[in-house]
């Protein structure tokens, strides 16, 4: 349930500062998906956790090792979740 509603924290986020961006005016919501991105790359980077995930305390370990998942791996995990979403 909690990985679920980080997944919605994360939807959220993005559409609140998209939307937000392209009320403003094109250039502006393209200006919040870009800053959303680099929140979401800066958090998976420093914390390996996404914004929503780090809200929730939830850790993000490969099932193999039980060891943090790696940088490039976790970023396909989350582009695989946000299209599959």
């Amino acid at each position: 349930f909690k990985r679920w509603l980080a997944s919605m924290i994360n939807g959220i986020v993005l559409w609140v500062m998209v939307g937000l961006g392209f009320a403003l005016g094109d250039f502006a919501g393209v200006l919040g998906t870009i800053v959303y991105v680099g929140f979401q790359l800066y958090f998976m980077k420093t914390y390996r956790q996404t914004l929503g995930k780090y809200w929730l305390n939830i850790r993000v370990l490969d099932y193999a090792t039980y060891q943090p998942v790696s940088f490039g791996k976790y970023v396909v995990r989350e582009i695989l979740d946000f299209i599959l979403q």
